[in-house]
């Protein structure tokens, strides 16, 4: 058997170990939040946006419903600080990730992992290049070395628009860190990411350096910046290949909002 099987069958049985323990032990929290979401907003409790799992299929990613129904037509898919289509409580939501707990469904039937790429809209993944596309050959996860980088991205991001050269970068700069993390993974890197993963939650604090460099992203060609490397390095370690930051294609990107 070779490890890299051997800890794709661990990490499974680790994914359904820990989704089902959260899903009974969490139950009361599940009922609390959709109880406070039903009375604070008319509309769903739950929103499926659809996603491209491993192989490029699309499957539809469970989350806390924390926008005002259509919201998908109300804006773009890009989501970023005081965005109005954002409900009351779905701030408080999605600052806590409390949003994202139902997650740990698409976790327990086998669409997602604890800890991989985190999946993209079909809009975004039509304009992946071959490069950029590895990361559809493993389950995508709840979170991956990206999300801890770019914690507060929502706020980095305010008021950039979905095809301004400034989010797209970005956008390519997740991706190399998602193909960086498949070159290191193993249970130990999975077992950081999530540590490190709940001090990115409790932390409030501004990255103000990568906040700077968020806001010259447009200038940059392509390539990882030092900067976004060294924040995932103490996660990784060794060094980065080269970047699959490459080439961004030029299809429309969806407009279902993050």
């Amino acid at each position: 058997m070779s490890g890299d099987l051997l800890y794709q069958m661990i990490k499974r049985l680790i994914d359904v170990v820990v989704a089902s323990i959260g899903l009974v032990i969490l139950a009361p929290v599940f009922v609390g939040v959709a109880a406070i979401i039903k009375v604070c907003s008319p509309g769903p409790i739950l929103f499926g946006s659809m996603r491209v799992g491993r192989g490029g299929i699309p499957f539809r990613m469970w989350k806390f419903r924390t926008m005002v129904p259509g919201a998908d037509r109300m804006g773009g898919s890009v989501t970023t600080q005081g965005d109005p289509r954002v409900t009351r409580i779905g701030h408080i939501l999605r600052r806590s990730k409390l949003d994202e707990l139902p997650n740990l469904w698409n976790v327990f039937v086998g669409q997602m992992t604890l800890v991989g790429p985190r999946p993209e809209s079909p809009g975004w993944v039509k304009r992946y290049t071959p490069e950029m596309a590895q990361v559809l050959e493993t389950r995508p996860g709840i979170t991956d070395v990206a999300q801890v980088v770019f914690r507060h991205e929502e706020q980095m991001l305010k008021g950039v628009a979905v095809d301004e050269a400034q989010y797209v970068t970005v956008m390519k700069w997740k991706v190399a860190l998602q193909a960086e993390y498949l070159r290191h993974r193993s249970l130990l890197i999975d077992f950081k990411v999530l540590k490190y993963t709940l001090a990115a939650i409790l932390d409030k604090q501004p990255d103000t350096e990568l906040e700077r460099l968020v806001a010259s992203a447009s200038n940059f060609a392509d390539g990882l910046p030092p900067l976004v490397w060294q924040r995932a390095e103490r996660i990784l370690g060794g060094r980065p290949a080269r970047s699959v930051a490459g080439s961004w294609g030029r299809n429309q990107p969806s407009s279902e909002p993050h």
